[in-house]
This record gives structure tokens, C-alpha cells and sequence, in this order.
């Protein structure tokens, strides 16, 4: 679907911007970490307020809705580590 990718799309723009590297470089694949469809689904079907936030390489992305994408770096991660588990979770 469209938005599903939309939504994907700007997870990965801001992951390739804060990285200054081109959204097609970034890796792993986004899928890895999260079901971007599942996420879509959670927005499409609440009228309240939801956030959201999982584990993605050396970040946790926090969506407050479908348009709003946070990056806070993990305390456990640094420049020269490749923080291989990513483990999604979420928060409502």
C-alpha cells in the first residue's frame, strides 16, 4: 500500500539524514526491525493519540502518529557499534 510505504519511507529518510546517508544505504532493510504495515494498521484504526517506539540500529524511533519521527541515539550504542539487535516493541 501506498501509506505503508509512506510511513516506511519516513522512518528511513530520517535515519538516512541524521546518518548523512543516501535512504537507499540505509541498513539493514527497515522490515527487519518492525512490521511497517502493522504500524500503518495502528494509526488507521485509532482516533486517539498513539505513539509508538522500537529499536532500529544505534536509534529508537518514537512515532507520535503516522507523520511525526524521533530519533533519540541508544544509551548502548555508539558511533562505532553496529547494534545488530534490533528487537521491536512498542509503547501506547
Amino acid at each position: 500500500m501506498q501509506e505503508d510505504h509512506d510511513i516506511g519511507y519516513r522512518i528511513i529518510e530520517a535515519i538516512a539524514t541524521r546518518e548523512g546517508v543516501d535512504p537507499l544505504d540505509v541498513d539493514p532493510p527497515l522490515h527487519d526491525a518492525v512490521d511497517v504495515g502493522a504500524l500503518q494498521d495502528v494509526f488507521r484504526s485509532t482516533n486517539d493519540s498513539v505513539s509508538v517506539s522500537f529499536e532500529y540500529g544505534r536509534y529508537t524511533v518514537h512515532l507520535d502518529g503516522p507523520e511525526s519521527v524521533r530519533l533519540t541515539p541508544r544509551p548502548d550504542c555508539d558511533s562505532s557499534t553496529t547494534c545488530g539487535s534490533q528487537s521491536p516493541h512498542g509503547e501506547a
